[in-house]
């Protein structure tokens, strides 16, 4: 087995206007880099994953949710959700493929097709709630992709690891006191979306990191995650995972570096290797310096395969 990378075109189409830092270029910097790099031909590339269906969105988001939001999808032009998340033309399309990857490389590691994946999708999902489209995010992916787990392989203990500088809430708020579930996230906090401190459900370590927090405060962080993660036993890990806690990305004042990084990536593979036969989903989620985005990035896709 191996490691896919999972992306596709229409995620390069979803644009909230020149000057939004959660741009196509996101992505295609972080494809060119990977295709000239030695790692291209040791992954599965997939480009062209099957669009996730009205049901399978419906797992984590209210039927009327999704009628409102093709309702005010726009056929040209932009529709503003809010101050941060805007929607095109191909932003919802973009949205229903991005959910699928996720659901598909669900498919392949349960089935055994591959042993683990990377989902390079826009626009990223951990910021939707069940209701509600924010921060940057219409449908939440992960909260999605567990759920899916849940209802067609019947697994019944699933975390999710969120190591996006901003809280998820959006997941938080779909899986809270679910028993299936045990989030574990770190985020810098005061930051938007302003919450997390006060967990909604039993089933959440959340652990906020103060401003200007470094590489120390991260792995006092995680310390209280291995308990948690220990008495749960998963079957499957779910990684949210937000390169813009890095101290050259501006939208956060959190110091982690290269090397941070690589020691939290490492972390998560040793949960995958102890838990769960390495069954491990990483999705993109923030990271808005382009180069921090594809380097730590393409670190985790190398650490994860080196465990095939």
């Amino acid at each position: 087995m191996t490691t896919a990378f999972i992306t596709h075109d229409i995620f390069l189409k979803h644009e909230m206007g020149k000057s939004h830092p959660e741009c196509p270029e996101r992505l295609r910097n972080l494809c060119d880099i990977l295709k000239k790099s030695n790692l291209e031909k040791k992954i599965t590339w997939i480009n062209n994953p099957p669009k996730a269906t009205f049901e399978q969105i419906s797992l984590a988001h209210s039927p009327e949710y999704l009628k409102n939001l093709a309702k005010i999808s726009p056929s040209e032009g932009y529709s503003m959700i809010d101050g941060d998340t805007i929607m095109n033309e191909y932003s919802l399309t973009a949205a229903y493929y991005s959910a699928g990857a996720c659901i598909h490389a669900v498919d392949l590691i349960i089935e055994n097709k591959i042993n683990n994946a990377f989902c390079a999708t826009r626009p990223p999902g951990h910021h939707a709630t069940r209701n509600r489209a924010m921060g940057f995010c219409f449908f939440n992916n992960v909260a999605i992709a567990g759920l899916h787990a849940i209802n067609k392989f019947g697994l019944n203990k699933i975390v999710i690891i969120d190591f996006d500088v901003h809280h998820g809430n959006g997941t938080e708020d779909i899986i809270a006191n679910n028993a299936n579930f045990l989030m574990l996230s770190t985020f810098e906090h005061p930051l938007y979306p302003y919450s997390g401190d006060n967990p909604l459900g039993t089933n959440m370590e959340n652990i906020p990191i103060p401003s200007y927090g470094n590489g120390r405060d991260l792995v006092k962080a995680v310390e209280k995650w291995d308990s948690a993660i220990d008495k749960f036993q998963p079957q499957l890990i779910l990684v949210s995972a937000g390169f813009d806690a890095h101290k050259d990305d501006n939208l956060s004042t959190t110091q982690w570096t290269d090397k941070d990084y690589d020691w939290l990536t490492q972390h998560i593979i040793e949960y995958s290797k102890k838990f769960c036969q390495n069954r491990l989903l990483v999705i993109l989620e923030g990271g808005y310096n382009l180069n921090v985005l594809a380097r730590n990035a393409i670190n985790f896709i190398d650490k994860l395969l080196d465990i095939n």
